[in-house]
């Protein structure tokens, strides 16, 4: 509810302050059409467990994005295309807001040249932290080939692999021991 204030609060600005140029609005426009589609493919290759390469990446989509709705809103004078657009750009900023903070990464371990393991904050109703196994597919994307968000363990700092080959895979988690006494808890994953 808030964040529809502050929106509703950036489309007052260019009505208070009588700023107008045609050329701005067309840039900001422009931009703000590119990074919604970088952004909305982000997303879709998220939820098809596919990440850009990079342990930011994401995230600095998603913030671009952010600040260029916040922008589009302060300077593009309000008229029925803009109200249009706004309405449409909410939806998309909520996703946004839920994958950055929500699924944000924390740490980044490599198991071999092709495999590398993320931590990643668990969310509002997760026991944890979670943990995903990556393969790198080419040069623009990782892929998750297998997740584990069942650990019920924060603080993760450290992740050592025992064992990793086609059929299995062990490690040794290190974490705060907040929830969980036994450090490092050893995980054993059957590979899909």
């Amino acid at each position: 509810m808030t964040s529809l204030f502050i929106i509703a609060g950036l489309n007052l600005i260019p009505k208070i302050t009588g700023f107008k140029s045609i050329k701005i609005e067309k840039k900001i426009s422009i931009i703000l059409l590119s990074s919604l589609l970088l952004n909305i493919t982000s997303i879709a290759l998220i939820f098809n467990d596919i990440k850009i390469k990079g342990f930011y990446t994401n995230s600095i989509i998603g913030i671009i994005f952010i600040i260029t709705c916040l922008l589009f809103f302060a300077i593009v004078n309000n008229n029925w295309k803009k109200i249009l657009i706004v309405v449409i750009l909410i939806p998309v900023i909520a996703l946004t807001l839920i994958t950055l903070f929500f699924s944000q990464s924390i740490a980044k371990f490599q198991i071999n040249r092709d495999y590398s393991i993320e931590v990643r904050n668990g969310g509002l109703l997760s026991c944890g932290e979670t943990i995903h196994i990556y393969k790198t597919n080419n040069l623009f994307f990782d892929e998750i080939v297998q997740n584990k968000n069942d650990l019920c363990v924060y603080g993760i700092y450290d992740i050592k692999t025992t064992h990793f080959d086609n059929k299995e895979a062990q490690f040794l988690i290190f974490h705060n021991e907040k929830l969980d006494s036994e450090n490092p808890i050893k995980l054993e994953l059957k590979r899909k």
